[in-house]
């Protein structure tokens, strides 16, 4: 992935409406790239800005970590995906021993 797509993706990112592979893909390149990472705590602090001054938010934030606490959700978000991906082939796995073990019995 390149910056200029992670840059084009940021927002969608945030707001958790990528694909598990995008989602990989941007962690990835977050990861190793001090200028897109500046980016993601740039557009969290605007978004958080945003709220604040809206009439009816009284939430707080800890500026510091949010960047972090979000990298954190996604790759627990990943992870579960992949877990419950593998869980589904291995259920479908035994489905399919159990089948083939009832079709040699009969």
């Amino acid at each position: 992935m390149t910056c200029r797509q992670c840059e084009q993706k940021i927002s969608a990112f945030i707001e958790d409406r990528l694909d598990v592979k995008t989602t990989r893909e941007m962690l990835n390149h977050i990861k190793g790239c001090p200028e897109c990472y500046e980016e993601l705590e740039v557009q969290l602090m605007v978004g958080c800005a945003q709220k604040a001054f809206s009439e009816d938010h009284e939430e707080q934030y800890d500026l510091r970590n949010l960047a972090p606490d979000l990298l954190q959700a996604r790759r627990e978000r990943v992870i579960q995906s992949l877990v419950l991906k593998y869980y589904g082939m291995v259920l479908g796995a035994l489905i399919l021993l159990i089948l083939a073990l009832l079709l040699i019995k009969f």
